[in-house]
């Protein structure tokens, strides 16, 4: 088989896995799954919900980011004490520890970064965010966005990945 289209399909493959891996799948802790809840589509937030029973860590996380997301007041409190910066730090560090749950997140960390200031995000952590999404891009080959408002989650490719797949398409 052509080495191009092997790395194409085996990324195809992996970037498919990651886009099925649900939050509630790699994230444990009710307060970390309302954060990267909060700063996912609301499409996720609503297939979490669908999938949950009351009292799952699930169902309490996806009912309180949507009453974060409907009430500014609320998140803006949050905000300010912190709750954001908390939850997205311990996601990096369950990200670092996990490559799956890093592949995975990386949506949730780029929209952190995109809304930093409605989060109260300090520009350390916003770096380290930033930085990782980075790294593991370069790491994985690809990485995915959060889906749209039509469940679609589109796939973005390394650099390198860019320059093989170019290098091939050149005549010689």
């Amino acid at each position: 088989m052509d080495e191009l289209k092997m790395l194409v399909d085996n990324l195809a493959a992996n970037a498919q896995k990651i886009a099925n891996t649900k939050l509630e799948d790699v994230i444990n802790d009710v307060d970390q799954l309302t954060v990267a809840l909060c700063t996912s589509n609301l499409n996720v937030v609503a297939q979490t919900l669908s999938l949950s029973r009351e009292g799952e860590n699930r169902y309490i996380a996806a009912h309180k980011a949507l009453d974060i997301g409907w009430n500014p007041s609320i998140r803006d409190a949050l905000a300010k004490d912190g709750y954001f910066t908390k939850g997205l730090r311990e996601l990096l560090e369950l990200a670092e520890r996990d490559p799956v749950a890093g592949s995975r997140l990386m949506p949730i960390f780029e929209e952190a970064v995109d809304i930093h200031k409605d989060l109260r995000i300090p520009k350390d952590l916003k770096c380290r965010l930033k930085n990782y999404t980075s790294e593991k891009l370069e790491t994985d080959g690809f990485a995915i966005s959060n889906p749209d408002d039509d469940g679609k989650v589109s796939i973005k490719t390394a650099r390198w990945v860019e320059e093989k797949i170019s290098s091939k398409e050149k005549p010689m």
